[in-house]
């Protein structure tokens, strides 16, 4: 498995315990059983549990940015605002 996709299940995972059972309740080593490898190598990726969620973060602010710009080239795509172009793109958005 390649290291993008460990992070990337190490943060699925994350945010799915995290959900399920609140930050403060979830160890390292919870999420390091859950996702199927040693704690080490949760500590490889992330030095803390905030740096992980750090990392969460960051990563939906860049996809917030994505749809915030999907949104504004769909809309610019029109001279007039009509109703059904402007909703698709504020749910793809949201």
């Amino acid at each position: 498995m390649s290291k993008e996709n460990k992070k990337d299940l190490i943060i699925q995972e994350a945010l799915r315990l995290f959900s399920e059972k609140g930050f403060a309740a979830v160890s390292m080593r919870d999420l390091a059983e859950s996702v199927g490898i040693s704690v080490s190598t949760i500590y490889h990726y992330y030095e803390s549990k905030q740096a992980l969620v750090q990392d969460m973060i960051e990563l939906a602010n860049e996809l917030t940015a994505k749809a915030r710009d999907s949104f504004f080239r769909i809309l610019s795509g029109t001279e007039k605002v009509e109703c059904e172009p402007f909703v698709r793109a504020g749910v793809m958005y949201v």
